[in-house]
């Protein structure tokens, strides 16, 4: 027979943003600790970054153009999520 070793899964992380569409101030929940976000213009430029280390938290971006971000956020496990931002 041949020894098979186990899998450990880490687990699943969410991340909720809200409001979304917002003027520029957004709350982000999660699951697990958020380590690392940045928010990306349409372009591939990152606008904005920060170190939270935090499951809720707050970013105020509304200095910057009505329009559409991506949000990338990694946890404490190195699980990098993307979701889209709106500021109306």
């Amino acid at each position: 027979f041949v020894d098979v070793p186990q899998l450990t899964s880490k687990p699943i992380s969410t991340v909720n943003v809200f409001p979304n569409p917002s003027t520029g101030n957004f709350n982000i929940q999660a699951t697990t600790k958020i380590t690392a976000l940045s928010v990306q213009n349409i372009l591939g430029e990152q606008v904005y970054k920060s170190e939270p280390n935090s499951l809720l938290f707050n970013i105020d971006i509304s200095i910057l153009s009505k329009g559409i971000y991506i949000l990338k956020t990694m946890d404490e496990n190195s699980i990098i999520l993307t979701q889209k931002l709106i500021i109306k």
